[in-house]
């Protein structure tokens, strides 16, 4: 079964599974290819009538690709969104920062900041481009067509050029070609402004970048990026259902790091820990959650589809275990619908049973079952495996070292001595920043990871979660 996989910088391979795979081997030969191994962070989607769904991992993908044409088409993306010292591979940061700048560039991701939008184009810049050069046309329409993005609506075919939104000013014959051309001028004026401040602020900005790696650029990105209210939210279309009224008031529902957000006219936050009880039926999703009050409250949301109401009641459940738990419940890790065959079995499992004792197990099989949630690990659990497999490769590393010692000690030396020194400067510096090195310690679990400024801001420890009693200021 042949599959097309886009990746989040646009380009597309082929990969080759057999008939009856499963979403977790698909995922798994993506990236091997690119040789992530935080493998968690990320998953595949697939569009369907207009929405776009996760792959189930746990589950085969031919009973997923019913509404697809073949080839099956994937997009790479990131399920799970983490801090950046909470990424280990540089790969793996690479595609975070093609994520991201892919939900900025199509506003999934907004930035109202005027400064930010600068600093934010200028790093995208310094990744894409390198140190800034004034006589580099394609820089300067890369600053345009961002600036355009950020600032104003989308253009389409019939709008003005830049140069006219640059000038803002149209001659009468003007007017008769171009259709709707009053408006768009009136539009133009009023982000005439706003964009020369950010043009002038981009060159700032970049030419303060000068002699940054594109690592470095990445890393800075996905810090500034991690302060922005939605970082990490999914947005889904549905209606309010408020007994009483003839008509269903229209909202967003976003599934991020934190919680749930509801858009409405006002925007609010239901953190996970808050969350009592959820239920999907058909295209309902009721929700039942704990108010500022103590309060149980219970919400009905409505969805175009069964399916989409379904997507939203996986996506909230497998964020909440991710992000909030410990370890991945049973009643998670269990949770199936069965299919028609698994019911036909249950109702007459002797006929299945062969000489071996067969699939089925205390009167029970395992054949068309389908499960609801794809989730393996959480968060906690994830980053002990990855240290633990970091671990291991640093040490099959290090032999190969020891190894080429005996025919190559000089030069063998030199590399460990600047790898030594490298892990020696990483181990010093805030893993927040990364950029001034760690004073700080956390009272009582005694982490040192953070510097004064960014440990300020912390409440609880970012690698044990222990609640910060006191913080005391370490000297080397």
């Amino acid at each position: 079964m042949l599959c097309h996989i886009t990746l989040p910088d646009g380009l597309m391979f082929e990969i080759s599974v057999s008939p009856k795979a499963k979403g977790q081997e698909c995922l798994d030969l993506v990236c091997d290819r690119l040789n992530i191994i935080e493998v968690d962070f990320f998953g595949l989607q697939y569009e369907c009538n207009g929405y776009w769904y996760w792959l189930n991992l746990r589950n085969p993908i031919r009973q997923q690709s019913q509404c697809q044409k073949k080839p099956l088409r994937y997009h790479l993306k990131v399920k799970f969104y983490v801090l950046p010292y909470e990424i280990r591979q540089s790969a793996t940061r690479h595609l975070f920062y093609l994520d991201i700048r892919n939900r900025i560039k199509n506003r999934e991701l907004k930035v109202s900041d005027t400064a930010e939008k600068a600093k934010l184009i200028s790093l995208i810049a310094q990744i894409e481009f390198g140190d800034y050069r004034e006589d580099c046309y394609d820089l300067t329409q890369f600053y345009t067509e961002w600036i355009l993005n950020l600032c104003g609506k989308r253009r389409n075919k019939d709008d003005i050029t830049t140069e006219t939104m640059e000038t803002a000013t149209v001659t009468t014959k003007e007017l008769k070609l171009v259709p709707n051309i009053e408006s768009k001028i009136r539009s133009i004026n009023q982000l005439s402004a706003e964009y020369e401040l950010i043009y002038k602020l981009v060159i700032e900005y970049h030419q303060l970048l000068s002699g940054y790696q594109r690592s470095e650029a990445e890393q800075h990105f996905l810090k500034d990026v991690s302060l922005l209210d939605d970082i990490g939210t999914n947005y889904f279309n549905a209606r309010i259902l408020v007994s009483g009224r003839s008509t269903n008031p229209k909202c967003k529902i976003g599934l991020g790091v934190h919680g749930v957000t509801i858009r409405q006219e006002e925007k609010r936050i239901i953190n996970y820990n808050a969350l009592v009880k959820m239920i999907v039926s058909n295209k309902v999703f009721l929700l039942m959650h704990v108010n500022d009050s103590g309060d149980i409250v219970e919400e009905k949301f409505q969805f175009n589809s069964t399916k989409l109401a379904q997507a939203v009641y996986r996506e909230t459940t497998e964020k909440r275990v991710f992000y909030h738990c410990d370890t991945v419940g049973d009643s998670v890790a269990t949770q199936c619908i069965r299919g028609f065959a698994d019911m036909f079995m249950s109702i007459a499992p002797s006929i299945f049973i062969n000489a071996n004792g067969g699939d089925n197990v205390n009167g029970s099989s395992l054949h068309g079952k389908n499960y609801v949630f794809d989730i393996r690990r959480t968060l906690r659990q994830f980053q002990d495996d990855i240290q633990r497999t970091m671990f291991k490769l640093n040490t099959i590393f290090n032999a190969g070292l020891s190894q080429d010692t005996i025919t190559d000690c000089d030069t063998t030396q030199s590399v460990t001595e600047q790898s030594t020194d490298q892990e020696n400067e990483e181990k010093i510096l805030c893993r927040i920043c990364m950029d001034r090195p760690v004073d700080l310690a956390f009272i009582p679990c005694h982490h040192m990871i953070s510097c004064g400024s960014c440990g300020s801001d912390c409440d609880s420890c970012p690698i044990c979660r222990t609640p910060i009693i006191e913080k005391s200021k370490i000297f080397y």
